[in-house]
This record gives C-alpha cells, sequence and structure tokens, in this order.
C-alpha cells in the first residue's frame, strides 16, 4: 500500500468517527507540515512543492499554502499531517489528520 492509499483511510476513518457523511475524496496530500495554529478553528498548513497537484506546479505556483478548519485537535505547529479536500452533500473543505 502505498503513502497515498495510507493517507486517504487514515483521512476516511478519521472523517468517520467525526461522522461526516463523505461524498468524495480528493487532492490528497500523505504529507504535509503544520505551520500554525493562529486561531482556535483554524490551523495553517504547507504541502511540499514536489506534492502539489501537476497542473499546479505547472503554472508555476510555487506556495502550496492552505489555511485548514477542520483538523484533528492534537495538530500542533511544527507537526507532519495528511491533507484532503473533502466533498459532502452541502459543502467542500480541506481537512488534515495527524
Amino acid at each position: 500500500m502505498t503513502q497515498k492509499q495510507q493517507a486517504r483511510q487514515l483521512v476516511r476513518r478519521w472523517l468517520k468517527q467525526q461522522k461526516v457523511a463523505v461524498v468524495g475524496l480528493s487532492h490528497i496530500h500523505h504529507r504535509a507540515y503544520v505551520i500554525a495554529r493562529p486561531a482556535p478553528m483554524c490551523l495553517v498548513v504547507a504541502v511540499p512543492w514536489m506534492d502539489m497537484e501537476p497542473q499546479l506546479r505547472a503554472l508555476g505556483i510555487d506556495s502550496g499554502v492552505n489555511v485548514v478548519r477542520r483538523f484533528d485537535d492534537a495538530l500542533r505547529a511544527g507537526d507532519w499531517c495528511a491533507t484532503a479536500y473533502v466533498q459532502t452533500a452541502t459543502c467542500g473543505e480541506s481537512v488534515a489528520v495527524k
């Protein structure tokens, strides 16, 4: 099993524990770095350039920094985590899991 597949399973398991009804899961990054946790419901993560989607690399976008509002409470600045974009029946958002 690849690291990306393991990250997908980890995210799905965490979402199930959170009782989130997932419609779709995409943009999975098995390694993202927590830069900061500036507010109670706000986490800033960075995805390494080499792990970004090819279309973003082709555009020359070198910043993989993302703000995540739904995340594992155990995450702190300096931790590594997995991130994914989750689609539910009513919205889509990024999540981060330790």
